[in-house]
Formats: structure tokens, C-alpha cells, sequence
């Protein structure tokens, strides 16, 4: 089988993914007259609206009331945050949070808080996964650090000021590497698209999201490492790490 992406180990963060709800309702309860509302940031496709979809699955089963999935996307998660707290604390929306939502808190483009939401279940610890094609000069972890010592590679993202090159720009400052290069698109597709194309060096997805390519032997990872285990840790790491990296003050 001809091979179209590779994976090595590297270091990147955890992409935690939380279902909250506005507080002051800790359960979910549903009007008899409406569903209940699953918001999310992401595209089609995406890990959290593959998550997000896995979820209702089974909620839909076990709570025995009809759920929709409802795609806010825009700044970050800023936008789908906004949009949950434009509705009353009903219990009848939930809200699918991830390490993307904490950049956007931290930068400040929603004045959402945490103590404005109540977790009620985590839902993955996905990786962040640094894919490159398998044509590509990169044959192992070694020569992926190597190369990036003498030059800037092209990192497809999805979206600015997200968890996606904040996972670059971390893992390259940290290793004393050149700079990447940050090439944003508006969803997974287009990244995988584009880094078999050549267009770019490296594509940053998450394990959800590079599984199809990893089971058909067309993927290499290379990385993935913890970023952080609760909400209130995360945002508070975020918030370090963008101040370190010169995205606020």
C-alpha cells in the first residue's frame, strides 16, 4: 500500500476535552417541548465534533430525549462560549471545552469565566499529533528536530492563536528550533489535503482526526505529550505559556 504520511514521537500537549453547562444546573434536564442543545466550536470532521457526535450517540439513549448538535464556530471556542451563555441555565444545552477554549480565555476574546460553567463529564485526552508526509526528507524524530535547527517549516493549523500553533511555536521554542511557519486553515480537511500535496511540512491533528490515515498506514505521528488534567490547570498553564511565547503582556 503506498504510503502518504508518516509518524514520529515528538512533543506536543493534550487536547483535554470536557462537557460543561452553564451554571447553576449540574444535571441535564430537557423542556418537553425542545431538545437539548450540544454546542461545539468545531467543523465538520474535527476531533471535537467527532467527540461531540460519539456522545450523543449515546446519550441519546441513555437520557431517552432528543439531542442536536449545534456547530459555533469563530474565535477560538470564543464564539460557541458566548453562545452557551446567551442562553438561560436551563440544563438544556451543554457545551464541548478544550485546551482551544483556555487559549481564547486567556487572550482575552470572551468574558466567559470558569466559574461560569459546570463540568459535568471529560470526554478524551486526544494528543496533539505532529503529521508529515511520507515523501517528505523526514524519516525519523531525529531528523524532524535536525532540520527545523537550520530552517522554518510550514505547520498547517486550523484556525490563529489556538491550541494547534501554540503546540508548534511551544514545541520549537522549547527545543531551540527556527521558528514555524504557520499556514490556517479553516478545518482538518485542508490540512490533511494540503500536507499530501506538499504544500506543507508538517500538519498538527489530533489522534481523532489523523486516525483514518494511521489505520490505513498513510500517517506518521510526531508528537504527542501531556498538557494538563482539569480545566482550572489548564487555563492557568495556557495563560503562562502564551505570556512566555509573546501572545500577551
Amino acid at each position: 500500500m503506498k504510503k502518504s504520511f508518516k509518524l514520529f514521537l515528538a512533543a506536543a500537549f493534550f487536547v483535554t476535552e470536557f462537557f460543561v453547562i452553564a451554571i447553576p444546573l449540574m444535571t441535564v434536564s430537557a423542556r418537553a417541548d425542545g431538545a437539548i442543545q450540544a454546542i461545539t466550536h468545531a467543523g465538520f470532521g474535527g476531533g471535537t465534533d467527532v467527540t461531540t457526535r460519539m456522545m450523543l450517540l449515546r446519550a441519546r439513549r441513555v437520557l431517552k430525549q432528543d439531542m442536536q448538535l449545534v456547530n459555533k464556530k469563530g474565535g477560538g471556542g470564543a464564539v460557541s462560549m458566548d453562545y452557551m451563555m446567551s442562553l438561560p441555565a436551563d440544563g438544556q444545552h451543554t457545551l464541548t471545552w478544550t485546551t482551544g477554549h483556555a487559549v481564547s480565555m486567556a487572550l482575552g476574546k470572551t468574558k466567559v469565566k470558569i466559574s461560569d460553567m459546570q463540568p459535568l463529564a471529560r470526554g478524551t485526552d486526544d494528543p496533539q499529533l505532529f503529521v508529515v508526509n511520507c515523501k517528505s526528507d523526514i524519516k525519523d524524530a531525529k531528523k524532524f528536530i535536525s532540520v527545523q535547527k537550520s530552517k522554518s517549516l510550514k505547520y498547517g493549523t486550523t484556525h490563529v492563536g489556538g491550541i494547534d500553533d501554540v503546540s508548534a511555536i511551544a514545541f520549537t521554542k522549547k527545543g531551540g528550533l527556527k521558528d514555524p511557519t504557520i499556514v490556517a486553515y479553516k478545518g482538518v480537511a485542508p490540512i490533511k489535503t494540503n500536507l499530501v500535496k506538499g504544500d506543507i511540512d508538517v500538519g498538527v491533528l489530533n489522534l481523532g482526526e489523523a486516525l483514518t490515515e494511521i489505520v490505513l498506514d498513510k500517517s506518521s505521528v510526531v508528537g504527542a505529550d501531556e498538557w494538563g488534567k482539569q480545566m482550572e490547570e489548564m487555563l492557568k498553564e495556557m495563560t503562562a505559556q502564551l505570556k512566555a511565547l509573546g501572545y500577551t503582556k
